[in-house]
Order: structure tokens, then C-alpha cells, then sequence
């Protein structure tokens, strides 16, 4: 029973339209940091994988991977801090941009001007308050993809499952869509409120 109702939390969705940036990545590459655990002591948690390390591990084992978990945590803050300082840059190097839909702690909806395949692993930022340096980064697969028309044009809209996230950053996510949705609904009670008083 609360099993069920966890996941429902997860799959609450908010209303969301923000710029998205969406790299594709290889077999290769996503294999290569699918080993790794969110490193949950730090104070900012780096976006890693989702298997535990092995908890048999000890004395230099554990200690290397430690601190492989750390340079990767590292890697990832340097990363975020030159997408800050050089966004252009950032923006060029990027596999696609699109524009987000929704968002919830399990997946976010995107149209994009090009399509991407289903099974597509892909890495995700996009900015969005009370995140670590207003970025929120996740691994994702595509699992649906349609033609659509956006503002007059061809586009895609495309869902992408989170498949790598940090745990922290999924509550995260699943608090915005609550919020978001207390506030859609407090807006239309006080609509609703508004037009019967001038009925």
C-alpha cells in the first residue's frame, strides 16, 4: 500500500516550460557511469548511477572507490560551473535544444525540431530553482516519440524516463510538481471566486 502510494508521488506531473538541453550519448559512455552510486554524503550530490558499490569492498578497494565517486563529483560541479560561465559555448556543443512540457520525479516531456529514437539513452540539464547551481542533470531513455507542430512548425514531442538520478534531486522534483499543483489549483478557486463575484 505505501509502496503504491510512493509511486504515485512520483508520477505527479507539473506544468513545465523552460529551455532543455539534451545530449545523446553512446552504449559506451552511458555503461561508463552506470557503476556509480549518488554520492549522498557530500553536501552538493553529483549526478552518478544508480548501483550500489559493492559493500564487500575493503581497506584500499573502498578507499579507491571513494574517491573515484569524488573526482567524478568534481567533474560534474566543473562541468555546471563552465556551462555557467560560458553558455554559448555550452549551447554549441549540445546534441539538440528543446523546450520542456513536464516534468515529474520519474520523467519530463520535451518537443524538440528533430526527432530522437525510443531507446535512446540521453543526458538531460535544464535550469530550475532550488537545484545545485540552478541545474538539474539526469540520464534519461526516450520511450515515446511523435510528430507534433509547435508555434506553426514540424517539431517532435518526446518523452524521456529517468533512468540514472540522483535521489535527492528526484524529491526535488516531486516537491516542485506538488507545489505546482497546489498553486494551479489555488488559482482556480480564486478565478472561479473572482468571476461569481462579478456575475
Amino acid at each position: 500500500m505505501s509502496e503504491n502510494r510512493e509511486e504515485r508521488r512520483e508520477y505527479v506531473r507539473a506544468t513545465l516550460s523552460t529551455q532543455i538541453r539534451i545530449k545523446v550519448i553512446d552504449e559506451e559512455e552511458f555503461q561508463r557511469v552506470r557503476p556509480y552510486q549518488p554520492f549522498t554524503e557530500l553536501p552538493f550530490p553529483p549526478l552518478t548511477g544508480e548501483n550500489v558499490a559493492d559493500e564487500s569492498q575493503s581497506g584500499d578497494d573502498a578507499q579507491s572507490t571513494h574517491i573515484l565517486q569524488w573526482l567524478i563529483h568534481i567533474d560534474e560541479k566543473l562541468n555546471r560551473i563552465l556551462q555557467k560561465l560560458e553558455p554559448e559555448q555550452a549551447t554549441a556543443e549540445a546534441t539538440c535544444l528543446g523546450e520542456t512540457r513536464n516534468i515529474s520525479g520519474v520523467g519530463v516531456k520535451v518537443v524538440l525540431d528533430r526527432p530522437i529514437p525510443i531507446g535512446q539513452k540521453v543526458l538531460i540539464s535544464l535550469s530550475l530553482p532550488g537545484f545545485t547551481m540552478g541545474t538539474f542533470q539526469a540520464y534519461g531513455e526516450v520511450v515515446r516519440a511523435a510528430s507534433c507542430e509547435d508555434k506553426g512548425e514540424k517539431a517532435f514531442e518526446i518523452s524521456i524516463k529517468f533512468i540514472i538520478i540522483d535521489e535527492t534531486e528526484r524529491e526535488k522534483l516531486i516537491a516542485y510538481s506538488f507545489y505546482e499543483q497546489r498553486k494551479a489549483i489555488r488559482e482556480a478557486v480564486k478565478n472561479k471566486e473572482n468571476h461569481r463575484g462579478k456575475g
